[in-house]
Parts: C-alpha cells; structure tokens; sequence
C-alpha cells in the first residue's frame, strides 16, 4: 500500500509542500525561499517544495524559469507523490518599486494560466500537478489559481 493512499473520490493527495512525513526525522520547519538578486533566476525544486517564493527583483522586470518537469517530479516522488498528484506554491512579489516577474515554463512544464506575471506586491497562487512521472518523459502542469495583492 502507498504512503499517500488514494482518497476516497479516487485522487493522489495534494502535497502542502511539506507534509509532515516528508519532515519525519529533519527537526527543522522550511522557510520561503527568499531571492532578492537582480536579473534572471531559475529557481530550484527545492524551492517549489517550500511551498513560498519570496521574489525581489532588485532594480527592474525579470523573467524567471520554473525548475524542469525532471526535477519537480523527481523531489516529489520522494517525497511519496505519483502521478496526477499536486502541490501548492506561492509566489510574491517582494520588490520596493514597480518591477515584474514574468515566469518561463522550464523544460517539461505547462502552463495553464492567463496571467504568468506578478506585479508589484502581487501573490499568484498555482497548483503544480503532476502529469507523468516516467523517466525522461517527466511533465507537470501549473495552473494558476489567481493573483492578489499581498
């Protein structure tokens, strides 16, 4: 039997981030992951997995890439996900003047969304699902569920 059984209505759980299974044993609560650099970043898996990103573009617009499909879906099957299982992330921008954060899908990933930008004291809240696990066809799918002001 799976860690994470399927639920009642036949679906994979939702990842939290962090559930505390996947903290059995570290000791430590994760913090947001806060980038505060000027030009273009590619964020990491492990970032998405703290479930905030704390994004101040320092200067100016930036345009940011997700990790890639390989690498959310490889931290997540650790973590005890499967396929069409999903995650929750939130991404603020955290800069002083009016500067933007266009996000780029890394390499397997999909956007579902109108709005990929974030302004100025802006939230946008996704939903990461995972669409295939299977190595080197790794996919996940992001969609948004909405921007709002911090």
């Amino acid at each position: 039997m799976s860690k994470y059984p399927i639920s009642q209505f036949g679906y994979p759980p939702v990842l939290l981030a962090a559930t505390p299974e996947s903290l059995s044993g570290v000791g430590v609560l994760l913090k947001p992951t806060t980038l505060a650099t000027a030009g273009a970043q590619t964020y990491t898996a492990e970032s998405f997995f703290t479930g905030m990103i704390l994004r101040d573009p320092s200067g100016g617009a930036v345009s940011d890439t997700t990790p890639t499909a390989a690498a959310i879906v490889k931290m997540a099957v650790a973590r005890g996900a499967s396929k069409y299982s999903s995650i929750k992330l939130q991404i603020r921008n955290t800069a002083d003047a009016a500067e933007t954060i266009t996000l780029v899908a890394g390499t397997g990933v999909t956007f579902k969304a109108s709005v990929v930008a974030v302004a100025q004291n802006e939230v946008i809240d996704w939903t990461i699902t995972i669409d295939d696990v299977d190595k080197d066809s790794e996919a996940v799918t992001m969609y948004s569920n909405g921007v709002s002001t911090a």
